[in-house]
């Protein structure tokens, strides 16, 4: 497919799309606007079937482009539809494609808090993922076993950083 011929396909298929950052509650079946809703849904999932068709071709050139491009619809597809539970379900990593050595772990959570793209708070969560059962703790299995780990979070302790920004530009006439 041509770089033309792409465009205008993902024009065409975001064309009708809602993107306000306004999330609304589903309708319930029956009601007023359900339908439309529905709507919005099916285009989302056409729009992330199509990044992940590649018609551009990038999973073989530039793997890290694929991937952010699907990532950056599907962020753009849960700040929509926020209230759709099976968007953030498709959104959530595939743990197949985790590495076993990085299952179980410290990680962190970061949650990064902007305005007008420029970020002024990012708070980070210590994140422990560790076996429940204390003989898998002693002698942890080489393949783990994603059933007995669990998350701890501590919550209590976030790693809080903030960032001066300008809150209102003057704009010059």
């Amino acid at each position: 497919m041509t770089a033309r011929s792409s465009n205008t396909a993902l024009q065409n298929l975001t064309r009708e799309l809602n993107r306000s950052t306004l999330p609304i509650l589903p309708p319930l079946l029956g009601f007023e606007g359900d339908v439309e809703y529905l709507r919005q849904v099916d285009l989302w999932k056409q729009w992330i079937a199509w990044e992940k068709d590649d018609p551009l071709v990038l999973k073989d050139e530039d793997e890290a482009a694929f991937k952010a491009r699907i990532l950056y619809v599907y962020k753009q597809a849960v700040i929509t539809l926020r209230f759709w539970p099976e968007m953030w379900c498709d959104a959530a990593p595939d743990l197949t494609k985790i590495p076993d050595t990085e299952i179980v772990g410290v990680t962190v959570i970061l949650l990064s808090c902007a305005y007008d793209n420029r970020e002024f708070v990012r708070v980070g969560y210590y994140v422990n993922n560790e076996y429940s059962d204390e003989a898998l703790i002693a002698d942890p299995p080489s393949k783990p076993i994603i059933e007995k780990v669990r998350r701890n979070i501590l919550a209590e302790k976030p790693r809080v950083t903030r960032f001066a920004i300008k809150w209102f530009v003057q704009f010059h006439q």
